[in-house]
C-alpha cells in the first residue's frame, strides 16, 4: 500500500507544517518521517544524521571555468572567516590537492592535480568542518 500522510521530525520533535513526502532540511541534526498508509497503519524510519552547509559561505564559494580546462581557478569571501582549507577529492574520496586559501585570493591549480579523474569534489573546510562545496567536471 501506498502513504497517505507524511509527518517529519527533528531529534524527536514533529517539525510544524513538515507534512508533504519530501523535507528540505534548514539545520542539523537528527531526522524522521513517520508516513500513514490507506490501512491507517503508521511507520516510522530510522533516525538520520542531517549536517547542514553554511549556505551564506557556500554562495561566495567561486569555481571556474567548469568544466575545466588546464588551469581551475578558486576563491572565496566571507565575513567569518579570513582563512580555510581547501581540499580536493576524486569520486573514491582519495585526496588530490590540499592547501590554506586565503578570502579573496584567487588560487589557480593546473589540471595535472587532478590525476585523470574527470570529476573531483573541491571543499573548503574550517578545523576539519565542511563549510561549502562544488563538483567540478574536468575535460
Amino acid at each position: 500500500s501506498s502513504a497517505i500522510a507524511y509527518q517529519w521530525y527533528l531529534n524527536q520533535q514533529i517539525i510544524s507544517g513538515a507534512t508533504n513526502q519530501k523535507y528540505v532540511a534548514a539545520q542539523w541534526g537528527e531526522y524522521s518521517v513517520a508516513i500513514k498508509d490507506e490501512n491507517d497503519c503508521t511507520s516510522f524510519s530510522q533516525n538520520f544524521e542531517v549536517n547542514v552547509i553554511d549556505i551564506s559561505v557556500a554562495t561566495r564559494f567561486q569555481i571556474f571555468p567548469n568544466p575545466v580546462g588546464d588551469i581551475l581557478n578558486v576563491s572565496f569571501s566571507s565575513p567569518d572567516y579570513s582563512i580555510l582549507d581547501l581540499k580536493i577529492l576524486n569520486p573514491l574520496g582519495q585526496l588530490l590537492f590540499q592547501k590554506e586559501i586565503v578570502s579573496e585570493k584567487q588560487l589557480q591549480i593546473t589540471k595535472s592535480v587532478f590525476n585523470g579523474s574527470k570529476i573531483v569534489l573541491c571543499e573548503l573546510l574550517k578545523d576539519g568542518k565542511l563549510i561549502a562545496m562544488q563538483k567540478v567536471v574536468i575535460e
